[in-house]
């Protein structure tokens, strides 16, 4: 994967515009350097994620307190 440095010109350099606010222009996102096989990693890292982080699964890996010894009498 290449990294690009965005071209900074000098009307780009500056922020601050006249009125004094922030003005700045992303470049447009490049999804297409991603394969189908990235895509299906990604969805199951989240299906993944999703399961291990629910609630029903917290309930069933909480450890039972002590027990109670049973008074005889």
């Amino acid at each position: 994967m290449s990294t690009h440095a965005p071209d900074i010109s000098d009307e780009t350099e500056h922020v601050l515009g006249a009125d004094g606010e922030f003005h700045v222009t992303d470049e447009p996102i490049d999804l297409s350097q991603y394969h189908f096989e990235d895509w299906i990693a990604f969805g199951f890292f989240w299906a993944l994620a999703s399961t291990s982080s629910s609630p029903a699964m917290r309930s069933t890996t909480r450890r039972p307190g002590p027990r109670k010894s049973r008074a005889t009498c």
